[in-house]
Parts: C-alpha cells; sequence; structure tokens
C-alpha cells in the first residue's frame, strides 16, 4: 500500500546550452544550485580511475576514516527525512532478512531509486565483492537492497579477465593442444541467475582492459615465465575470450547482459602515442610496467575487440567504450577522437563515464562533457558514479549530498527525455553500501547507503533534484 507524500515541488527549467566543435564554458548562474548558500569556488580533481581493491578488499580510491567511525550522530536537517519519503505502509520484513543484525525497514519502504528515475534512465548500484565469498549477491541483505531499488547492477570486479580465467585450466588446455582460454562461469552464473529472476539488467564489466588481466594470459602455454606470444596467437586468444563470455551470458541467460564494455581505459593523452590518433594507452601491468596488449597488438586491439564484440553480440546488445576522466578537456578530446573512429565503422553504441568524483570537482566540466559527447549521437552512460566525501562527519555528508543533488540536476536537465540532446540511459553507482557489510575493512564513503543500510543525505539530495528539474513518476512522488 502506498500513501500521498506530502511534497511542495518547485518546479524549475533549465536550458541546456549545447556546444558545437570544441567545448566552451557555460554560465553557472543559467544552472540549478543546489545550495544557493554555497557559492564556493570548486577546484578541479583528477579521477582515480577503476576502483580495485587490495588483499583485504578495501578499494583503490577509499578515503574516510571507515565503517567502523560511521556517525550515528543525525546530520543537521538540510534535505528530507525517511518520512516524508516512506511509500510502503504496511512494511512487512523479508523472511531473507528476518534474523539480520540490519533494520532495513527505511531502506525496502523509501522511494524506490528504479521507479523514481524509470522516466529517464535505468538506476543501478554495483555488487561489490573480490572473491565469491565477499560478493553481493551471498548477502540477503544486499539481495533485498538491490531488488528493491535497482533495474540494472554491474560487477565490481568479478566479471574482469582476472577473476574470469582459470590459469590451471588454460595450462592443461595449452598442453592438449587447444589454444583457447578456460573460464571459470560460477560466480557469473550465481550473479546472472540472481538478476534473471528479480528483472535486474547486468552491465558487462570488462571484457578488455590492461589491469586486472593475468600477465600468464599473454604467455606461451599460459605460464608465468613462458614467452609472450605473438601477433596471431594473441588474436585467437582475444576473439575467443570474447566469444566465450558473450555465447555463456546470451545462451544461458538471454536479455539479462544488455551492454558490455568492451574495452575499458585504452586512452591516456600522458603516454604520447601518436599513431592511432586518439592517444593509445602504451603503460601497463606487465612486469616491465608496459600494456600487453598494446605490446603485442599494437593500438589495432581496441578495434580487434570491438569487431569480436560486435561479431558475437545478440541484436540489441550495447558496446561500451568505457573510461575515467572522460570530463577532462585533454582527455575528452581524445576519448571523442576513439568514439568517433569506432562509431564510423558501426563499433560502438555508447560511451561509458566512470565519474569517479569528490566534492571537489568542478561539476560544470562534467556537464559540458556530456554536451560535448552528446554530438556523437550515441547513448551516454554513467557507468560508475562516486563523489566521495572528506570523511564521514555530518558537514560532509551535506556537501557530498549537495554535489549529488547537482550531478543529477545536470545529467536530467540534459536527457533527451526531458529536452536536452544528451541519450543518457543508464546511472549506476559503484558499491552498495559504505562500509561494506561483507568486507573486514571498507572505508568507502560515496555510497548512498551508509554502514547501516540507512538511506543517507545524498539519497534524498538526489530525489529532489528530480523534483526541481520538474519532471518525475507522479506514482513514486508526489
Amino acid at each position: 500500500m502506498r500513501k500521498k507524500l506530502l511534497l511542495c515541488m518547485a518546479v524549475v527549467g533549465m536550458c541546456a546550452q549545447m556546444f558545437t566543435g570544441c567545448v566552451a564554458r557555460i554560465n553557472e548562474e543559467k544552472l540549478p544550485d543546489p545550495k544557493a548558500e554555497q557559492n564556493q569556488e570548486i577546484e578541479d580533481d583528477k579521477e582515480t580511475g577503476e576502483v580495485t581493491p587490495d588483499a583485504e578488499g578495501v578499494t583503490g580510491t577509499e578515503t574516510g576514516t571507515g565503517a567502523d567511525e560511521q556517525p550515528t550522530k543525525k546530520p543537521a536537517k538540510e534535505w528530507s527525512t525517511p518520512e516524508d519519503y516512506r511509500v510502503v505502509e504496511d512494511y512487512v520484513v523479508p523472511e531473507s532478512i528476518a534474523d539480520s543484525e540490519y533494520d532495513m525497514e527505511t531502506a525496502l519502504t523509501c522511494v524506490p531509486l528504479k521507479e523514481a528515475f524509470a522516466p529517464y534512465f535505468k538506476f543501478g548500484l554495483a555488487m561489490s565483492g573480490y572473491n565469491a565469498q565477499t560478493f553481493a549477491v551471498e548477502s540477503p541483505e544486499m539481495q533485498e537492497l538491490l531488488k528493491y531499488h535497482c533495474n540494472t547492477t554491474t560487477a565490481t570486479n568479478l566479471m574482469k579477465p582476472s577473476y574470469m580465467l582459470s590459469q590451471a585450466a588454460c595450462q592443461e588446455a595449452a598442453a592438449n593442444g587447444v589454444e583457447d582460454p578456460v573460464l571459470d562461469f560460477t560466480v557469473t552464473d550465481k550473479m546472472l541467475a540472481f538478476c534473471q529472476a528479480n528483472n535486474i539488467g547486468v552491465r558487462g564489466h570488462t571484457l578488455v582492459w590492461h589491469a586486472q588481466t593475468p600477465d600468464w594470459f599473454f604467455r606461451e602455454g599460459y605460464l608465468d615465465d613462458g614467452a609472450y606470444v605473438d601477433a596471431e596467437t594473441m588474436k585467437y586468444r582475444l576473439e575467443s575470450y570474447i566469444r566465450q563470455m558473450l555465447t555463456f551470458c546470451q545462451d544461458n541467460y538471454p536479455g539479462v547482459v544488455y551492454c558490455w564494455d568492451v574495452v575499458n581505459e585504452c586512452v591516456e593523452p600522458g603516454d604520447l602515442e601518436n599513431a592511432s590518433g586518439w592517444r593509445c594507452r602504451t603503460r601497463g601491468e606487465s612486469p616491465e610496467g608496459t600494456n600487453q596488449w598494446y605490446d603485442i597488438l599494437g593500438y589495432e586491439y581496441v578495434e580487434l575487440a570491438f569487431t569480436y564484440a560486435r561479431k558475437y553480440a545478440a541484436d540489441g546488445v550495447a558496446l561500451v567504450y568505457n573510461d575515467y576522466n572522460s570530463w577532462d578537456s585533454t582527455k575528452m578530446f581524445y576519448i571523442y577522437e576513439l568514439m568517433e573512429y569506432l562509431k564510423e565503422r558501426g563499433l560502438v553504441d555508447a560511451l561509458g563515464m566512470q565519474c569517479n568524483l569528490s566534492v571537489d570537482t568542478d561539476l560544470l566540466d562534467v556537464y559540458n562533457s556530456v554536451v560535448k559527447y552528446a554530438e556523437l549521437g550515441l547513448e551516454l552512460q554513467v557507468t560508475e558514479l562516486n563523489i566521495v566525501a572528506k570523511d564521514t562527519s555530518p558537514e560532509s555528508y551535506e556537501k557530498q549530498a549537495a554535489c549529488y543533488k547537482k550531478f543529477i540536476q545536470y545529467m536530467l536537465s540534459l536527457d533527451d527525455s526531458n529536452g536536452g540532446n544528451a541519450n543518457i540511459t543508464v546511472v549506476n553507482i559503484f558499491s552498495l553500501m559504505d562500509g561494506y557489510l561483507l568486507y573486514d575493512s571498507d572505508s568507502n564513503n560515496y555510497c548512498v547507503f551508509d554502514c547501516n543500510i540507512q538511506p543517507k543525505p545524498n539519497y534524498y539530495s538526489m530525489l529532489e533534484a528530480l523534483i526541481k528539474v520538474g519532471k518525475h513518476n507522479p506514482e513514486i512522488i508526489k
């Protein structure tokens, strides 16, 4: 049973000044300001790139004081409260979490984010985990959160090559004359089964990356000390890997994986590679610090990966190029060049903007980059959204909430369903909760649910962005 929410709505029109040619600076006064009193100069901040865990599960972009120092004091009211956004009146604790130490009533009775953003784009929270035991699908609490709030998700780590490839099985196959790499789909299978049962689409992440791809994958016999293979052998392995990934998902769970990050983070202006025209990354994680894909195949590995993915992808499955710092003006130029090249050849459908940000990132740069990328006429996906707070104090969470509100307002104002020119199809936050419950240690503080699985101020501020921009689902937010 849903009850009407007594909210005063301010409908704010927003003009999205679109760009042609090079990016021009926009007038911030024409854009919605989430806090009129907050007029400080926001400085640029470099994204850190892909979030990767260490042995304890603590991720590379973690900051803050840790889950055990999560504040218990309620922040000063800046945004709305749980009572304002409760939509389930007769709450019954799901049987799966009946014995949980977490009280999830607020999280499972507030406005479902997937429904709130339905007029615009898919909304998701990524499934954390650095092994089978810590994967979100193993947690009843995380399952309930995903089912209630998400119509899309992605695995933060466990669909990457280093988790999919089995070295022992690859070596055994090679010893018997079989060059195809051997993949282990055990964890992926469990994830896809859960998502299929609960109508949650999956972003496949990621097929080709210079990181989290084992060095032995590039060596003869899949041996740690084998010589690096030649180009033809590597092409065969690349095609086989992509074919196996796509056909497993499509044959066993048709329609669940609706897009793939085919290549991740291959543009690096600092590498000064010129032949490609878009500055292909030459550095990577080989023992010599180089990108093995580039070492063996040259910059052509990017086009090859998309060519193979297009060959095996089912109709309607979008092929995505995904990168960090996509809003940086220098990097944006080269990403745009790559996207144009791939689009001309019919190989790409979407650009994935990771959006690993902080509260000090100038969000106007992000806005401007979306305006520019929209000129490509491709889908734009926000794939790994995280706006990191300085700490977990109430004041920091308030500033974080203001940034999330502004970010969402910008995306909504630019989206073509609201009169803009950008075809934004996905917004995905890159974890489920601060202080992720299956990690021994996790100091991430960018999520919309805190370490007690309670909505944070940024949860409410995102919903208020919907109201401020003026288009929202009237059945959900009244």
